[in-house]
């Protein structure tokens, strides 16, 4: 059977596509809350940064099981794949939220705008 976009296997490989690109976005966000971090001031602010550490940390975590479940997975059936999916898509609607309110929270620190609700690039 010939691979297309509605067969497992291209369906698991561009979702670990999409994952590692997700695993990018998430280093780069850990090295501007470092820059972010060296020059705040505020309690309030370092309060946030370690909020976004702790959710970067959370999030890698994440990004990790659902690679690993979507490797095991390429020899499960349809269904069992399904399921992972949505959590896949779960895992970026979450990860989408946490970028928004990143931007804005670094938003002064690098004498940015903060991007709109829901019209984060990632």
């Amino acid at each position: 059977m010939p691979i297309t976009e509605t067969t497992p296997v291209y369906s698991i490989a561009s979702w670990l596509k999409e994952l590692k690109f997700y695993e990018r976005e998430i280093g780069s966000c850990e090295r501007s809350l470092e820059e972010i971090v060296l020059n705040a001031r505020a309690a309030q602010d370092l309060a946030l940064a370690e909020h976004f550490q702790n959710q970067f940390i959370l999030q890698r975590f994440n990004l990790r099981r659902l690679k690993h479940q979507l490797k095991w997975l390429a020899q499960a059936p349809e269904e069992a794949l399904r399921i992972l999916i949505e959590e896949v898509r779960y895992f970026i609607r979450t990860f989408k939220s946490l970028l928004q309110e990143f931007d804005r929270f670094m938003a002064p620190y690098f004498h940015l705008q903060a991007l709109p609700k829901n019209n984060h690039p990632a």
